[in-house]
């Protein structure tokens, strides 16, 4: 599973986690914070 950087996720992105495969649906980066806040949905796989 290849790393990807937070200021690469984009809302419609697929991520692999937890062998199982998610879409980004919403993606909030804060400017004080280092991690974005992800809305995600599990796709069937």
């Amino acid at each position: 599973m290849a790393k990807v950087l937070a200021a690469e996720i984009r809302a419609g992105n697929l991520i692999e986690c937890e062998k199982r495969i998610w879409r980004v649906l919403k993606c909030y980066h804060a400017p004080a914070n280092r991690h974005p806040q992800l809305s995600l949905r599990s796709c069937v796989s």
